[in-house]
C-alpha cells in the first residue's frame, strides 16, 4: 500500500495484476532487539530494497536501497513504524521512481510500433479485448499514445458493430424459435 501510494504520488498509475511492469520491495538484513522495560519494545533495523523492472524480459530498470528504523510493542508493529519513513518526500524514493517512469516510457517509446501489430493482430482475428488492452498500456506520455487512441477508438467501434451484430442475430433466432410473447420478451432481453 505505501508503495501504491508513493507511485500514485509520482504520478505513475499502478493495476495489480495487469501490465508487464513492476514495482516491488525486498527487505533484508533484519535485526531486531527486544527492549527491556515497561512495556518491552521491538527495535527493528532493516534493509528493503525496490525494485522498478519489465517481467517480461525480466529486467530490472531501476533500484534503490533504504536504511529503516522502527520501534514498536511487536516485530509487526516496529516494521509498521519503520515503513513510516518511506514516502515520496524522500530524495531516494522519489528518485528512483522518476528513474524507473522514464525507463519504462523509453520502453513504449521503442516498442510502440510492435504493441500496434500486436493489436491490429488481435483485431483482425476480432479479438478486441486484447487488441484495447494492449493500446491501452501505452502511456499518456509518450510518443506513440496518440495515435494508440485513434486505433482505441476504430477497434472499439468495430468491437460494438460485432456484439451489435450478435445480440441482433440472437434476438432474431429468438423471436423466430418462438413468436409469441416468450420469444418476444427472450428477444428483448438480448436488445436491452
Amino acid at each position: 500500500t505505501r508503495l501504491t501510494q508513493i507511485a500514485t504520488a509520482e504520478g505513475v498509475t499502478t493495476d495489480p495484476g495487469m501490465g508487464q511492469f513492476f514495482l516491488a520491495g525486498k527487505f533484508s538484513h533484519v535485526l531486531e532487539d527486544v527492549v527491556p522495560g515497561p512495556p518491552a519494545q521491538t527495535a527493528l533495523h532493516t534493509m528493503l530494497t525496490l525494485y522498478i523492472g519489465d517481467v517480461n524480459s525480466q529486467t530490472v530498470y531501476a533500484t534503490t536501497v533504504l536504511d529503516l528504523r522502527g520501534v514498536g510493542n511487536s516485530s509487526q508493529r516496529a516494521f509498521i513504524n519503520a515503513l513510516r519513513g518511506l514516502s515520496a518526500r524522500n530524495s531516494a524514493v522519489s528518485g528512483f521512481i522518476r528513474k524507473g517512469k522514464q525507463k519504462v516510457a523509453d520502453y513504449y517509446d521503442a516498442h510502440y510500433p510492435q504493441i500496434f501489430e500486436r493489436a491490429k493482430r488481435a483485431a483482425a482475428m476480432h479479438n478486441y479485448d486484447e487488441a484495447l488492452w494492449n493500446l491501452a498500456s501505452i502511456p499518456e506520455c509518450c510518443r506513440g499514445y496518440g495515435q494508440a487512441m485513434e486505433l482505441v477508438d476504430r477497434y472499439f467501434q468495430q468491437y460494438i458493430n460485432q456484439e451489435g451484430t450478435r445480440l441482433l442475430a440472437a434476438a432474431d433466432a429468438a423471436w423466430s424459435a418462438h413468436p409469441d410473447s416468450d420469444g418476444a420478451e427472450k428477444a428483448l432481453s438480448y436488445l436491452l
